[in-house]
């Protein structure tokens, strides 16, 4: 049976970047789709790499700064990161997500061969706070609701 996971990756403190957070932890507390487990890191680096270990497939919720409206949801691919400049996803203590698979995948992990990135565009990721503003905030249970849908299509 094909497992996957959805890991939400943020710094709680930091206003909108903890939205990869608060979608898992509301997702741990709701459920999602038989055979998909949820985890929550913050910006772990090659921590992560124990959390993704073993899956078939992994979607991360994570915070993006592209210029959308705030509380746009983007879908994207590991490809579409050069395209993007995201709070966790890009720089996670100095190395990038691509590079930090990568170097799992040489070190001879099971990487997980389909890998998604639900994105949640931030209006404040500077101001100390453990609450994401309007905006983020109402895009987490639609959040929830892709990072399901995305999970549920790597698995087919």
């Amino acid at each position: 049976m094909k497992r996957a996971l959805i890991l939400g990756i943020g710094n709680t403190v930091r206003s909108d970047d903890g939205v990869g957070v608060h979608v898992a932890r509301r997702l741990a507390h709701t459920g999602t789709s038989e055979n998909v487990d949820v985890a929550y890191a913050g910006t772990s680096g090659f921590g992560l790499l124990d959390l993704v270990t073993g899956y078939d497939s992994v979607v991360i919720v994570d915070a993006i700064d592209c210029g959308q409206p705030p509380g746009t949801i983007l879908e994207l691919t590991l490809e579409d990161l050069g395209e993007h400049a995201t709070s966790n996803t890009i720089n996670l203590h100095e190395s990038d997500l691509v590079t930090i698979l990568e170097t799992g995948r040489r070190l001879g992990l099971k990487i997980p061969p389909r890998i998604s990135i639900v994105a949640v565009q931030i209006q404040d990721a500077k101001t100390l706070s453990e609450r994401c503003t309007p905006a983020v905030e109402a895009a987490i249970g639609p959040a929830c609701a892709r990072a399901i849908r995305v999970a549920d299509s790597l698995q087919g």
